[in-house]
């Protein structure tokens, strides 16, 4: 989640910087007051787990819009930098957009990259990590023709350990907040922001959620066990094991087992921006199949549900 930045978040940036692995050069809190007051800067938070995990920067330089981040090195290898990056550059619409990078900084030509930067020239320039010249790479970003010039997903998937494998116990497990059990298998950061996968058991019985629309995801479901049944629009959809059903993004539609036996589906959303929803959902105990009575509930969901582009609708007549 990227929010605005706020002098509280300066700090936080403060004692990162002061990091003498991670950089050393003398953060200054003045500096980043000057950056706060300059409105010609594009600066945003970003926030992870509940913490500041560090920022992203778009600013004008030589007559170029540059794009820069830092990250808390707490949070390194966990694909956050991929993940900010990707839904900033789907807010600073500018292009071209252009970096730089220390040649010998492959972790960040690498974020660079997955976002679509590709190296145009390289330089010599002043790294204020190191306090010494270095040489860097110059990278571009261009718009593609003919398509948004909006990037809502990285462009490929981890392959530090050549593959991801996750076996049959692993996951994180989660109470699923229409009940029953939910694993996340693949977290975004698993796929370098293109999808997540968790593995769902509906009970016997259960309604599923108010019908709902996903603004920024397609959402798939393929059946693993029993039989599951789905609205999608006005059509009505009984699915058996082995049965895939796909909702498009902006599509009304409500998952439900109205049978006697759970049903197990593995529900894949694509892109990036979805495993957290089920975590906070349970976390907060959102009311997600009832409309709550409480105002107080219904201010708490609606600004829970707008962070994720999920939105309540009706459905037409079947």
């Amino acid at each position: 989640m990227l929010r605005d930045v706020t002098e509280g978040d300066l700090p936080v940036f403060f004692e990162q910087q002061l990091d003498r692995e991670a950089n050393r050069m003398a953060a200054s809190m003045a500096r980043w007051r000057g950056i706060l007051a300059d409105g010609t800067i594009t600066k945003k938070t970003i926030h992870f787990d509940g913490s500041v995990a560090g920022h992203v920067l778009s600013f004008e330089s030589s007559g170029k819009r540059e794009v820069s981040y830092w990250i808390g090195k707490r949070y390194w290898g966990r694909g956050i930098a991929t993940r900010a990056l990707s839904t900033f550059l789907g807010q600073v619409e500018e292009r071209p957009l252009h970096a730089r990078a220390a040649k010998d900084n492959t972790a960040s030509i690498r974020v660079l990259e997955k976002c679509a930067f590709a190296i145009r020239g390289e330089d010599e320039g002043f790294s204020n990590a190191r306090g010494v010249e270095v040489e860097e790479f110059i990278l571009e970003l261009q718009a593609n023709a003919g398509s948004s010039p909006r990037f809502e997903r990285s462009v490929a998937m981890r392959t530090e350990d050549a593959g991801v494998f996750v076996g049959p116990e692993d996951g994180k497990a989660l109470v699923n907040p229409i009940g029953g059990r939910m694993v996340a298998k693949l977290r975004d950061e698993d796929t370098g922001g293109a999808y997540s996968i968790h593995d769902n058991t509906i009970p016997p019985g259960s309604p599923g959620p108010r019908p709902h629309i996903h603004r920024h995801h397609e959402e798939a479901f393929y059946v693993l066990e029993g039989e599951f049944t789905m609205r999608v629009g006005a059509r009505r959809i009984t699915a058996p094991a082995g049965s895939f059903v796909v909702v498009p993004r902006g599509v009304v539609h409500q998952p439900s087992n109205p049978g006697t036996e759970p049903t197990r589906v593995l529900l894949i959303f694509s892109p990036a921006g979805m495993d957290r929803f089920f975590e906070e959902a349970a976390e907060g105990r959102m009311p997600l199949q009832a409309e709550p009575e409480d105002p107080a509930v219904r201010e708490r969901l609606a600004a829970f549900t707008e962070r994720y582009g999920y939105e309540f609708a009706e459905l037409p007549p079947s």
